[in-house]
């Protein structure tokens, strides 16, 4: 998703890992109350559920929530007839660089987990 591009592939990561995190965690309190009966207390507080609910929203939100870094701001125009001639190769050096980027963004987004 074009939203997400500017994330890193390390945090999508950690969100998996967060998730598996919470993931065990629930199995294993799940299967703590359905073996205790219903007349004893849970071994499971709301408390508890509400605790890692809270973990994994704040561990995804800071990453989600992260504002795309601002473009860089463009050169000022050049002047004289020299500095336009060497504005045009910026220029298509910037373009190869732009180009060498969105491939690399390509080839991330094809292998990121879907969320």
């Amino acid at each position: 998703a074009p939203k997400y591009d500017h994330l890193t592939e390390a945090e999508f990561l950690n969100i998996s890992e967060a998730a598996d995190k919470a993931q065990k965690w629930l199995d294993s309190n799940m299967a703590k109350f359905t073996q205790t009966p219903r007349m004893h207390d849970s071994p499971v507080k709301v408390a508890d559920i509400r605790h890692e609910v809270q973990t994994l929203n704040a561990c995804v939100n800071s990453v989600i929530n992260r504002p795309k870094p601002k473009p860089a701001a463009k050169p000022a125009p050049a002047k004289d007839a020299n500095a336009a001639g060497a504005g045009e190769q910026n220029g298509e050096n910037a373009e190869k660089e732009n180009d060498k980027t969105a491939q690399l963004l390509n080839m991330i987004t094809s292998q990121r987990p879907n969320f």
